[in-house]
């Protein structure tokens, strides 16, 4: 697993920046700028808050240029072994990532500091007391009581021979198994289909396994409470809100609000 190219991913959903350029560039005339629209995700306990916005096709390169800057230096930030000076550094790419998103009206009515202490996990702290924080607390402390590892708010990866089950798939599970091979194979072609396309989804319960016998499964997660990450030869997982995709029931790339992972022995 390339794990700067996961910690992007990560980045790109946690940090609330999440801005690829969608579409190709536009001019209306000739001499008038060309323009690209930029899609923003900003997530906290709360929801999901979307904006659009069409900027110039150097003022977007420039952003997704200050984006990759601001995912390094969350690497930074969120290393042990840096040294003061760096993280120094890092916080001030920081800053001026989150005021050039600020400049572009791309932060809705969040400040500057507001974006970075969400960015730090800090938005969440100050909201302790309230009842979504409750709730993620009691959550992470019966499943960690229970030998599980646990993360919050985070952008999340997973690799391996993946077997999701929802409320919403599960009659397609079951008809996936069925007796019937033309009933089965719709059904678990539906089933690849509908997963590999964007969506959320409620509480979940996520089985992996080596997709080869020589290469073990994993998942990596990087939220409110850091950096967890399982890799075994198979794992047991509970997700709790996930957005995102299931590719070919291999890869899984997405946001979690609450996850709870363990080694099957």
């Amino acid at each position: 697993m390339n794990k700067t190219a996961f910690t992007f991913i990560a980045i790109t959903i946690l940090l609330l920046a999440s801005f690829i350029p969608a579409g190709n560039a536009i001019a209306t005339k000739e001499n008038e700028t060309k323009t690209m629209e930029v899609p923003v995700q900003i997530y906290t306990l709360h929801g999901v808050k979307e904006i659009r916005k069409e900027l110039p096709i150097d003022e977007a390169m420039k952003l997704q240029k200050m984006a990759y800057e601001a995912k390094e230096a969350m690497e930074i930030l969120f290393n042990k072994n840096a040294s003061f000076i760096e993280k120094v550094k890092a916080h001030a790419i920081i800053d001026s990532f989150s005021y050039e998103m600020k400049k572009n009206e791309l932060l809705g009515n969040l400040s500057i500091k507001e974006v970075k202490d969400l960015i730090m996990g800090k938005y969440f702290m100050k909201n302790r007391n309230s009842m979504e924080m409750q709730r993620l607390n009691a959550m992470a402390k019966f499943f960690q009581q229970n030998g599980w590892q646990v993360n919050a708010m985070c952008g999340m990866f997973a690799s391996g021979l993946i077997i999701d089950i929802h409320p919403w798939n599960l009659i397609l599970l079951l008809l996936s198994f069925s007796d019937l091979i033309i009933i089965g194979t719709i059904a678990f072609l539906l089933l690849v289909i509908l997963d590999a396309i964007p969506h959320p989804t409620t509480i979940g319960y996520w089985l992996i396994g080596r997709p080869h016998p020589e290469v073990e499964c994993g998942i990596y997660t990087m939220g409110l409470f850091g950096i967890k990450s399982l890799e075994n030869r198979e794992i047991s997982a509970w997700l709790f809100g996930f957005s995102g995709v299931v590719v070919f029931n291999l890869i899984a790339i997405g946001f979690c609000p609450f996850i709870a992972m363990k080694r099957v022995e």
